[in-house]
């Protein structure tokens, strides 16, 4: 079964975005009055971006101890080391071919010219 309507759980973006599209409407046919308002919410635009920045920075930090933890818990390391190693080699492998095979390929499928000139 789909649910449909109100049935859906969840934020109404729809409505968010309509609201935000038709207060910066008003804001600007306001004119002058309106103003304040306007650099009131840019400025709140920016320090969110400063936010944001600082959050970006110490992230992986956090990450690194959080995964440190896991690590220093583990029992068997030469496990942990042989997975890691393994699926690295997967996923570079995957890269070489994604990026060297099949690219390739849907590139010459697509307009009949040697793609690896560009290497």
């Amino acid at each position: 079964q789909i649910p449909v309507g109100t049935e859906i759980e969840g934020m109404n973006i729809l409505g968010l975005v309509l609201f935000a599209l038709v207060l910066g409407v008003a804001l600007k046919k306001l004119g002058q009055e309106g103003e304040d308002l306007i650099r009131f919410f840019n400025s709140f635009n920016e320090a969110t971006m400063v936010l944001v920045s600082w959050i970006m920075w110490y992230v992986p930090i956090g990450i690194m101890f959080l995964v440190g933890s896991k690590i220093v818990e583990m029992e068997d390391i030469v496990l942990l080391v042989t997975s890691l190693g393994k699926y690295m080699f997967a996923s570079i492998l995957g890269h070489f071919i994604h990026g060297g095979i099949i690219l390739p390929l849907i590139y010459f499928a697509s307009t009949r010219q040697n793609p690896y000139r560009f290497l």
